[in-house]
Protein backbone atom coordinates (compact mmCIF):
# COMPACT_ATOMS: atom_id res chain seq x y z
CA UNK A 1 0.00 0.00 0.00
CA UNK A 2 2.98 2.43 -0.25
CA UNK A 3 1.82 5.23 -2.00
CA UNK A 4 4.20 8.21 -1.32
CA UNK A 5 5.82 8.53 -4.17
CA UNK A 6 2.60 8.60 -6.00
CA UNK A 7 1.92 11.93 -4.35
CA UNK A 8 5.24 13.71 -4.87
CA UNK A 9 5.55 13.25 -8.13
CA UNK A 10 1.60 13.20 -9.67
CA UNK A 11 -1.47 13.98 -9.02
CA UNK A 12 -3.99 16.13 -11.23
CA UNK A 13 -6.99 18.33 -10.62
CA UNK A 14 -10.26 19.50 -12.36
CA UNK A 15 -11.31 19.63 -15.70
CA UNK A 16 -10.60 22.59 -18.23
CA UNK A 17 -13.70 24.22 -19.48
CA UNK A 18 -13.68 26.09 -23.08
CA UNK A 19 -14.42 29.63 -23.89
CA UNK A 20 -17.90 29.84 -25.55
CA UNK A 21 -18.22 32.51 -29.18
CA UNK A 22 -20.08 33.32 -31.14
CA UNK A 23 -20.43 32.30 -35.28
CA UNK A 24 -18.81 35.83 -36.39
CA UNK A 25 -16.44 35.35 -33.61
CA UNK A 26 -14.49 32.33 -33.22
CA UNK A 27 -14.16 31.34 -29.50
CA UNK A 28 -11.41 32.62 -28.28
CA UNK A 29 -8.62 31.07 -25.98
CA UNK A 30 -9.28 30.87 -21.80
CA UNK A 31 -7.13 33.17 -20.67
CA UNK A 32 -5.13 32.07 -17.57
CA UNK A 33 -4.91 33.18 -14.23
CA UNK A 34 -3.79 32.22 -10.90
CA UNK A 35 -7.01 30.41 -9.19
CA UNK A 36 -8.40 29.40 -5.72
CA UNK A 37 -6.39 26.32 -5.16
CA UNK A 38 -6.27 23.62 -2.33
CA UNK A 39 -3.26 21.74 -1.39
CA UNK A 40 -1.63 19.06 0.96
CA UNK A 41 1.53 20.05 2.98
CA UNK A 42 3.94 18.44 5.05
CA UNK A 43 6.33 19.56 8.04
CA UNK A 44 8.32 18.02 10.56
CA UNK A 45 5.12 16.55 12.36
CA UNK A 46 2.21 17.81 10.63
CA UNK A 47 -0.03 17.27 7.67
CA UNK A 48 -1.33 20.25 6.49
CA UNK A 49 -4.43 21.44 4.73
CA UNK A 50 -3.69 24.86 2.81
CA UNK A 51 -6.87 27.08 0.60
CA UNK A 52 -5.50 29.47 -1.14
CA UNK A 53 -7.91 33.14 -2.21
CA UNK A 54 -6.23 34.38 -5.13
CA UNK A 55 -8.88 37.34 -4.58
CA UNK A 56 -7.25 38.34 -1.36
CA UNK A 57 -3.64 36.65 -1.86
CA UNK A 58 -3.79 34.63 1.49
CA UNK A 59 -4.53 31.14 2.42
CA UNK A 60 -6.23 29.45 4.91
CA UNK A 61 -4.43 26.84 6.72
CA UNK A 62 -5.93 23.98 9.11
CA UNK A 63 -3.51 20.81 10.47
CA UNK A 64 -5.08 17.70 10.26
CA UNK A 65 -2.96 16.48 12.64
CA UNK A 66 -3.40 18.65 15.59
CA UNK A 67 -6.99 18.81 14.85
CA UNK A 68 -8.09 15.16 13.14
CA UNK A 69 -5.39 13.29 14.08
CA UNK A 70 -4.03 12.41 10.53
CA UNK A 71 -0.68 10.68 10.69
CA UNK A 72 2.11 12.21 8.99
CA UNK A 73 3.54 8.80 8.19
CA UNK A 74 0.01 7.58 6.68
CA UNK A 75 0.39 5.24 3.46
CA UNK A 76 -2.22 5.59 1.29
CA UNK A 77 -4.50 8.89 0.39
CA UNK A 78 -7.47 8.51 -1.62
CA UNK A 79 -9.58 11.28 -3.33
CA UNK A 80 -13.28 10.30 -4.29
CA UNK A 81 -14.93 14.64 -5.39
CA UNK A 82 -14.19 16.42 -2.42
CA UNK A 83 -13.54 13.78 0.32
CA UNK A 84 -9.68 12.85 1.12
CA UNK A 85 -9.30 9.75 2.79
CA UNK A 86 -6.44 8.87 4.84
CA UNK A 87 -5.14 5.61 5.49
CA UNK A 88 -2.81 4.41 8.06
CA UNK A 89 -1.64 1.26 9.60
CA UNK A 90 -0.53 0.83 13.31
CA UNK A 91 -0.78 -2.18 16.25
CA UNK A 92 -1.77 -4.71 13.17
CA UNK A 93 -4.54 -2.49 12.49
CA UNK A 94 -5.53 -0.04 9.56
CA UNK A 95 -7.54 2.83 10.30
CA UNK A 96 -8.98 5.19 7.57
CA UNK A 97 -9.28 9.48 8.67
CA UNK A 98 -11.40 11.10 6.33
CA UNK A 99 -11.91 14.85 5.46
CA UNK A 100 -14.18 16.89 3.44
CA UNK A 101 -11.96 19.22 1.79
CA UNK A 102 -14.93 21.99 1.16
CA UNK A 103 -17.25 21.28 4.27
CA UNK A 104 -14.57 20.51 6.67
CA UNK A 105 -16.59 17.52 8.13
CA UNK A 106 -14.54 14.42 9.36
CA UNK A 107 -14.69 11.20 9.97
CA UNK A 108 -12.52 8.22 11.67
CA UNK A 109 -12.75 4.48 11.14
CA UNK A 110 -10.31 3.56 13.88
CA UNK A 111 -8.77 -0.16 13.45
CA UNK A 112 -11.81 -0.90 10.61
CA UNK A 113 -9.73 -4.07 9.48
CA UNK A 114 -7.30 -6.03 11.64
CA UNK A 115 -4.59 -7.46 9.74
CA UNK A 116 -5.04 -11.32 9.79
CA UNK A 117 -2.06 -13.51 8.69
CA UNK A 118 -4.29 -15.21 5.75
CA UNK A 119 -4.36 -12.56 3.70
CA UNK A 120 -1.34 -9.84 2.73
CA UNK A 121 -3.25 -6.38 1.66
CA UNK A 122 -2.21 -4.40 -1.07
CA UNK A 123 -4.23 -1.31 -1.51
CA UNK A 124 -6.52 0.89 0.18
CA UNK A 125 -9.52 2.42 -1.86
CA UNK A 126 -12.93 4.06 -0.82
CA UNK A 127 -16.14 5.42 -2.66
CA UNK A 128 -17.95 7.95 0.02
CA UNK A 129 -19.58 5.51 1.98
CA UNK A 130 -17.47 2.11 1.77
CA UNK A 131 -14.07 1.36 2.15
CA UNK A 132 -12.20 -1.47 -0.14
CA UNK A 133 -9.18 -3.46 0.74
CA UNK A 134 -7.24 -5.45 -2.04
CA UNK A 135 -5.17 -8.21 -0.83
CA UNK A 136 -3.62 -11.96 -1.52
CA UNK A 137 -4.89 -14.83 0.10
CA UNK A 138 -3.54 -17.22 1.05
CA UNK A 139 -0.51 -14.88 2.44
CA UNK A 140 2.58 -15.89 0.36
CA UNK A 141 0.39 -16.46 -3.23
CA UNK A 142 -0.87 -14.23 -5.53
CA UNK A 143 -4.59 -15.07 -5.77
CA UNK A 144 -6.23 -11.66 -6.03
CA UNK A 145 -9.23 -10.62 -3.71
CA UNK A 146 -11.05 -8.12 -2.23
CA UNK A 147 -12.89 -6.77 0.86
CA UNK A 148 -15.94 -4.30 0.88
CA UNK A 149 -16.48 -2.83 3.78
CA UNK A 150 -19.53 -1.22 4.85
CA UNK A 151 -18.54 0.70 8.38
CA UNK A 152 -22.15 2.13 8.75
CA UNK A 153 -23.98 -1.09 8.70
CA UNK A 154 -20.34 -3.77 10.34
CA UNK A 155 -20.67 -5.76 7.34
CA UNK A 156 -18.27 -6.94 5.11
CA UNK A 157 -18.47 -8.51 1.46
CA UNK A 158 -15.68 -10.98 0.52
CA UNK A 159 -14.47 -11.32 -3.96
CA UNK A 160 -12.08 -13.09 -5.51
CA UNK A 161 -10.98 -11.86 -8.53
CA UNK A 162 -7.99 -13.75 -10.29
CA UNK A 163 -5.94 -16.57 -9.60
CA UNK A 164 -2.00 -16.60 -9.45
CA UNK A 165 -1.76 -13.04 -10.93
CA UNK A 166 1.64 -11.40 -12.29
CA UNK A 167 1.21 -8.22 -10.90
CA UNK A 168 -1.99 -5.66 -9.74
CA UNK A 169 -2.06 -2.01 -9.97
CA UNK A 170 -3.89 0.88 -8.55
CA UNK A 171 -7.40 0.47 -8.59
CA UNK A 172 -9.65 3.03 -9.80
CA UNK A 173 -13.08 4.35 -8.40
CA UNK A 174 -15.68 6.33 -10.09
CA UNK A 175 -19.89 6.81 -10.05
CA UNK A 176 -20.49 3.25 -8.20
CA UNK A 177 -17.62 1.27 -10.06
CA UNK A 178 -14.63 -0.08 -9.03
CA UNK A 179 -12.35 -0.89 -11.80
CA UNK A 180 -8.90 -3.43 -10.53
CA UNK A 181 -6.56 -3.72 -13.34
CA UNK A 182 -3.80 -6.68 -13.23
CA UNK A 183 -1.73 -8.63 -15.05
CA UNK A 184 -2.76 -12.63 -15.30
CA UNK A 185 -1.34 -15.79 -14.78
CA UNK A 186 -0.91 -15.67 -18.75
CA UNK A 187 0.74 -12.12 -18.61
CA UNK A 188 -2.20 -11.04 -20.37
CA UNK A 189 -3.88 -7.20 -18.63
CA UNK A 190 -6.94 -7.59 -17.30
CA UNK A 191 -9.67 -5.38 -15.80
CA UNK A 192 -12.38 -6.64 -12.99
CA UNK A 193 -15.28 -3.92 -13.14
CA UNK A 194 -17.35 -4.48 -9.73
CA UNK A 195 -20.48 -2.66 -8.58
CA UNK A 196 -19.44 -1.94 -4.73
CA UNK A 197 -23.06 -1.21 -4.06
CA UNK A 198 -24.02 -4.92 -4.83
CA UNK A 199 -21.14 -6.38 -3.64
CA UNK A 200 -20.73 -7.91 -6.98
CA UNK A 201 -17.93 -8.76 -10.00
CA UNK A 202 -19.82 -7.08 -12.82
CA UNK A 203 -17.38 -8.20 -15.79
CA UNK A 204 -13.84 -8.76 -16.48
CA UNK A 205 -12.54 -7.26 -20.00
CA UNK A 206 -9.36 -8.85 -21.20
CA UNK A 207 -6.57 -6.16 -23.08
CA UNK A 208 -4.06 -8.87 -24.30
CA UNK A 209 -0.39 -7.15 -24.19
CA UNK A 210 -2.01 -4.13 -24.48
CA UNK A 211 -1.57 -1.94 -20.63
CA UNK A 212 -4.34 -0.06 -19.93
CA UNK A 213 -4.39 3.24 -18.54
CA UNK A 214 -7.76 4.75 -17.35
CA UNK A 215 -9.50 7.92 -16.80
CA UNK A 216 -12.85 9.84 -17.07
CA UNK A 217 -13.34 12.53 -19.35
CA UNK A 218 -15.32 15.38 -19.54
CA UNK A 219 -18.58 13.67 -20.76
CA UNK A 220 -18.33 11.29 -17.63
CA UNK A 221 -17.37 8.41 -19.70
CA UNK A 222 -14.96 5.73 -19.30
CA UNK A 223 -11.88 6.35 -21.25
CA UNK A 224 -8.35 3.61 -21.17
CA UNK A 225 -5.69 4.06 -23.64
CA UNK A 226 -3.95 0.49 -24.30
CA UNK A 227 -0.38 0.72 -25.22
CA UNK A 228 0.03 -1.65 -28.25
CA UNK A 229 3.75 -1.15 -29.20
CA UNK A 230 5.77 2.41 -27.44
CA UNK A 231 4.17 4.96 -29.46
CA UNK A 232 1.07 3.71 -30.51
CA UNK A 233 -2.29 4.03 -27.86
CA UNK A 234 -5.62 2.05 -28.67
CA UNK A 235 -7.94 4.84 -27.30
CA UNK A 236 -11.66 3.15 -25.62
CA UNK A 237 -14.68 5.33 -24.58
CA UNK A 238 -17.08 3.11 -22.22
CA UNK A 239 -20.31 3.98 -20.32
CA UNK A 240 -19.27 4.42 -16.91
CA UNK A 241 -22.25 2.08 -16.23
CA UNK A 242 -22.99 -0.70 -18.30
CA UNK A 243 -19.13 -0.77 -19.73
CA UNK A 244 -20.44 -0.95 -23.67
CA UNK A 245 -18.16 0.88 -25.56
CA UNK A 246 -19.18 3.62 -26.82
CA UNK A 247 -16.32 4.69 -29.70
CA UNK A 248 -12.95 2.95 -30.58
CA UNK A 249 -9.79 4.75 -31.88
CA UNK A 250 -5.56 4.89 -31.93
CA UNK A 251 -3.29 8.02 -31.51
CA UNK A 252 -0.09 7.93 -31.35
CA UNK A 253 2.61 9.73 -28.92
CA UNK A 254 5.74 8.86 -27.85
CA UNK A 255 4.96 8.21 -24.26
CA UNK A 256 4.67 6.14 -21.60
CA UNK A 257 1.71 5.48 -19.39
CA UNK A 258 1.67 3.08 -16.43
CA UNK A 259 -1.25 0.83 -16.14
CA UNK A 260 -3.70 1.58 -13.76
CA UNK A 261 -5.17 4.98 -13.36
CA UNK A 262 -3.86 7.67 -14.85
CA UNK A 263 -3.28 10.76 -13.90
CA UNK A 264 -4.69 13.28 -16.64
CA UNK A 265 -7.83 15.63 -17.50
CA UNK A 266 -9.20 14.83 -21.08
CA UNK A 267 -11.33 17.94 -22.43
CA UNK A 268 -12.68 18.27 -25.65
CA UNK A 269 -10.05 16.21 -27.09
CA UNK A 270 -7.58 17.45 -25.03
CA UNK A 271 -5.25 15.86 -22.88
CA UNK A 272 -3.30 17.66 -19.94
CA UNK A 273 -1.00 15.23 -18.52
CA UNK A 274 2.33 15.10 -16.58
CA UNK A 275 5.27 14.26 -18.54
CA UNK A 276 8.39 12.74 -17.12
CA UNK A 277 11.82 13.60 -18.39
CA UNK A 278 14.48 11.28 -19.35
CA UNK A 279 16.92 10.62 -16.48
CA UNK A 280 19.74 12.18 -15.25
CA UNK A 281 17.92 15.43 -15.37
CA UNK A 282 17.44 18.47 -12.68
CA UNK A 283 13.95 18.50 -13.22
CA UNK A 284 12.10 14.99 -12.97
CA UNK A 285 8.45 16.05 -14.27
CA UNK A 286 6.79 18.95 -15.94
CA UNK A 287 3.26 19.82 -17.83
CA UNK A 288 2.02 18.38 -21.09
CA UNK A 289 -0.44 18.75 -23.86
CA UNK A 290 -1.96 16.64 -26.30
CA UNK A 291 -4.49 17.92 -28.88
CA UNK A 292 -5.86 14.70 -30.42
CA UNK A 293 -7.47 16.15 -33.21
CA UNK A 294 -5.17 18.15 -34.62
CA UNK A 295 -2.33 15.23 -33.27
CA UNK A 296 -0.10 17.77 -31.25
CA UNK A 297 2.02 17.07 -28.55
CA UNK A 298 3.02 20.49 -26.60
CA UNK A 299 5.49 19.62 -23.57
CA UNK A 300 6.22 23.25 -21.09
CA UNK A 301 9.48 24.16 -20.64
CA UNK A 302 9.57 23.26 -17.26
CA UNK A 303 14.12 23.25 -16.83
CA UNK A 304 13.71 26.59 -17.78
CA UNK A 305 10.92 27.57 -15.21
CA UNK A 306 12.72 25.90 -12.81
CA UNK A 307 16.14 27.83 -13.88
CA UNK A 308 14.20 31.19 -13.53
CA UNK A 309 12.75 30.39 -9.76
CA UNK A 310 15.99 29.01 -8.63
CA UNK A 311 17.55 32.69 -9.69
CA UNK A 312 14.26 34.59 -8.39
CA UNK A 313 14.92 32.06 -4.86
CA UNK A 314 18.91 31.73 -4.97
CA UNK A 315 18.14 28.36 -4.24
CA UNK A 316 17.38 24.95 -5.92
CA UNK A 317 13.97 23.78 -5.80
CA UNK A 318 12.98 19.87 -5.90
CA UNK A 319 9.74 19.69 -7.45
CA UNK A 320 7.09 17.84 -5.03
CA UNK A 321 3.72 18.01 -6.30
CA UNK A 322 1.62 18.54 -9.47
CA UNK A 323 -2.20 19.66 -10.81
CA UNK A 324 -3.92 21.10 -13.85
CA UNK A 325 -6.74 23.40 -12.57
CA UNK A 326 -9.39 23.90 -14.65
CA UNK A 327 -10.79 27.33 -13.84
CA UNK A 328 -7.68 29.29 -14.19
CA UNK A 329 -6.40 27.12 -17.01
CA UNK A 330 -3.07 26.65 -15.45
CA UNK A 331 -0.47 23.92 -13.92
CA UNK A 332 0.30 23.88 -10.36
CA UNK A 333 3.58 22.51 -9.37
CA UNK A 334 5.05 21.86 -5.91
CA UNK A 335 8.45 22.61 -4.74
CA UNK A 336 10.66 22.78 -1.73
CA UNK A 337 13.92 24.44 -1.22
CA UNK A 338 16.63 21.86 -1.69
CA UNK A 339 18.74 21.56 1.39
CA UNK A 340 16.42 23.99 3.66
CA UNK A 341 16.23 22.46 7.54
CA UNK A 342 13.15 24.11 7.51
CA UNK A 343 9.98 22.82 5.73
CA UNK A 344 8.46 25.51 3.51
CA UNK A 345 8.32 25.72 -0.31
CA UNK A 346 5.47 27.41 -2.51
CA UNK A 347 3.35 26.72 -5.67
CA UNK A 348 4.49 27.55 -9.28
CA UNK A 349 1.17 28.81 -11.64
CA UNK A 350 1.90 27.81 -15.18
CA UNK A 351 -0.53 28.52 -17.89
CA UNK A 352 -1.23 25.83 -20.35
CA UNK A 353 1.11 27.58 -22.79
CA UNK A 354 4.39 27.74 -20.44
CA UNK A 355 4.22 30.82 -18.93
CA UNK A 356 5.12 30.99 -15.27
CA UNK A 357 2.66 33.41 -14.27
CA UNK A 358 2.90 32.92 -10.33
CA UNK A 359 5.11 32.14 -7.14
CA UNK A 360 3.38 31.65 -4.39
CA UNK A 361 5.43 30.53 -0.88
CA UNK A 362 3.54 28.10 1.40
CA UNK A 363 5.07 27.33 4.96
CA UNK A 364 5.18 23.69 4.36
CA UNK A 365 6.35 21.25 1.79
CA UNK A 366 3.23 20.57 -0.71
CA UNK A 367 2.59 16.74 -1.28
CA UNK A 368 -0.68 16.94 -3.27
CA UNK A 369 -2.71 19.27 -5.25
CA UNK A 370 -6.32 18.44 -4.44
CA UNK A 371 -8.59 17.96 -6.85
Amino acid sequence: MKYRTLLWWLLLAPFLTACVGNDDNPPADPISKTPDFTVLGEDTANILHYAYSAATGQGTLINLTESFNVPRQFITLRQVNKLLTFYSFASGNFTALQFNSVTGDSKSYENFYANNPERSVIWGANSENKLFMGYYSPEGSSNLGVLIINPQASNTTELNIAFNTRGVFQPFYYDNRLIIPYLDAGDNYKAAILDPDAGVLLRTIDFGTAAPSILIDNAGDIVIFTGINNSTYGYTVYDSHTFDILSESEFSLNRFFSPGPLEANLIDGVLYYLNFYAQPSAVPFGPAVYDFEKDENRILDMIAIVQEVQEELQAPIILTAFGYHKEGNTFLVGYTKEGSTLFEGGILVISDQGKLLDNIPVPFVPIYIVQ
